[in-house]
């Protein structure tokens, strides 16, 4: 069992990581993971065939207007990556409200993922997913009555390095220290990934 007074002395070598990624992203033969989008509802100009009908019937002519509208736009968070390791959590509340004179049944549901990830230039990031749903029943308006998707993308902290030194604790229990020093956990997963294997940790 490593050390935890030694392996808390030591220090992560970033140049040494920075250039093991780049390796990596640019020698592994494991296939890249699609782009992650998202869809948002936006405001944009469209192309809109117009038709006039002419003097009875004759002379009808039929062009193309640019119109506002609200559409689907599916907007890039992340290009094509590989997965170094992937955290999952869910939760939610369910309670009673008032709304106009009504019971309402509110049932809340959260879920968020935290992933490691090496994109096609070498660098490592941190891609946290917040999705959640709010429906309620016995109001004016049943259903489905909101959902948020957000994802907030950050460089590598020093806490996310080092969190795949330790190997999850059992029901509940605190992480388990298993490397001897900071960074030796990132290291072995990126070397999975050069070896042509799905890193360690990472769930499908």
């Amino acid at each position: 069992m490593p050390d935890p007074s030694v392996y808390y002395a030591t220090q992560i070598d970033w140049e040494k990581l920075r250039r093991y990624a780049t390796r990596v992203a640019r020698q592994t033969e494991v296939p890249a993971r699609a782009p992650v989008v998202r869809t948002e509802r936006v405001e944009k100009d469209v192309p809109v065939e117009k038709r006039t009908s002419g003097f009875l019937g004759i002379g009808a002519k039929t062009r193309i207007v640019m119109e506002r509208h609200k559409v689907d736009d599916q907007i890039e968070v992340v290009g094509p990556h590989w997965l170094l390791s992937r955290s999952f959590w869910s939760g939610g509340d369910k309670y009673t409200t008032n709304s106009l004179g009504r019971k309402v049944r509110v049932d809340e549901k959260n879920e968020e993922t935290d992933s490691v990830i090496l994109v096609q230039d070498g660098s490592l990031l941190r891609l946290h997913r917040k999705q959640g749903w709010v429906f309620n029943y016995g109001g004016t308006q049943d259903g489905l009555v909101a959902v948020w998707d957000d994802y907030d993308l950050k460089p590598l902290s020093e806490h996310d390095v080092t969190s795949f030194d330790f190997r999850k604790g059992q029901n509940g229990a605190q992480p388990v220290l298993v490397r001897h020093a900071k960074g030796v956990g990132i290291n072995l997963a990126l070397k999975d990934l050069l070896e042509g294997r799905t890193p360690r940790g990472v769930r499908s």
